[in-house]
């Protein structure tokens, strides 16, 4: 197991076995995951050039932060942690590839006292392109939406399972099949 600390790189991080990243403050260029990611608790993170998961998973501990300039998924799963601080996802875009398996943004049980994981939008409009996979829902987003608005587009299955309610801006659907 690799454990990355703080640090500032402009070279990309390609994971297929496990890797924590620790520390207050770590800046990549990309990262394409088939394995095992996990922030620590309180680690912010910023990724300036691609972020991909192919079948793979990524893990946010309590009150970290992962900033993306785009998010893809071709399967795989990306889980935020509830907490009193919880963990919080930034991304400008998203994209489901299309693939045997399907993909999840989930948050674990909220306890008394704490706040599911969310995907922040900084009050913008959040695309999200879902390809037509093999699985029922191709992409499923269990975890709280916040502050924006998003867009759906591609012909596969968005399944938003998560509490919605601060979307500001609402949902427009595009094209193919949004489920809530």
């Amino acid at each position: 197991q690799l454990q990355l600390t703080s640090a500032n790189l402009n070279g990309s991080l390609i994971n297929s076995g496990s890797v924590t990243l620790t520390g207050p403050s770590i800046s990549l260029s990309s990262i394409t995951n088939t394995g095992s990611i996990a922030l620590s608790s309180s680690s912010s993170v910023q990724v300036t050039n691609s972020f991909s998961i192919a079948d793979g998973s990524l893990t946010l501990a309590d009150a970290a932060q992962l900033t993306l300039p785009n998010l893809t998924l071709t399967g795989g799963s990306i889980l935020l942690t509830s907490a009193s601080s919880p963990a919080t996802l930034i991304t400008p875009s998203c994209t489901y590839a299309g693939a045997t398996s399907p993909a999840l943004i989930d948050t674990t049980p909220v306890a008394p006292g704490q706040h599911a994981g969310a995907i922040n939008l900084n009050a913008s409009n959040l695309p999200i392109s879902v390809a037509d996979g093999a699985a029922p829902n191709d992409l499923t987003i269990n975890a709280s939406l916040q502050n924006g608005s998003i867009t759906k587009t591609g012909l596969g299955t968005l399944l938003l399972g998560g509490d919605n309610s601060s979307l500001s801006a609402g949902i427009t659907l595009q094209q193919g099949v949004l489920s809530v």
